[in-house]
């Protein structure tokens, strides 16, 4: 879920601005019937303990607006990474607003289950 920052410093308060992405994350993980990982990661400000209960937080925040949005509360486990897998530098602003984020992960399941068959392409010959 990358396309906006999720989270302010400090807060596992979910922005209002991104219903819309919860919304499309909530209609492709409905599609499926597999397990969901929903990993709460943060920047390096603060103490390892501090980080490990604001990712577990943000984790949870999205498996709960998930449920809201129907995707079933048995299939969806949660996990606090802390800062231990930054995907941007923690040395400006911009990356720590990039590591405050949460990944889904869905268990072994194919593309074409969650975005639909790919449409058949025509090859003309010479």
């Amino acid at each position: 879920m990358s396309e906006a920052t999720l989270f302010e410093t400090d807060d596992a308060a979910i922005r209002p601005a991104s219903a819309p992405m919860l919304d499309r994350a909530a209609a492709l993980l409905k599609r499926s019937s597999r397990p969901i990982l929903v990993e709460g990661h943060t920047d390096n400000e603060g103490t390892r303990a501090y980080n490990d209960s604001l990712s577990a937080a943000r984790a949870e925040a999205v498996a709960d607006a998930l449920v809201a949005r129907g995707v079933p509360a048995a299939r969806i486990r949660t996990k606090g990474m802390a800062y231990l897998q930054p995907i941007a530098s923690n040395n400006t602003p911009e990356g720590r607003a990039l590591n405050r984020r949460v990944e889904i992960l869905v268990k072994a399941e194919t593309t074409e289950t969650l975005v639909g068959p790919r449409k058949p392409t025509l090859n003309w010959l010479p």
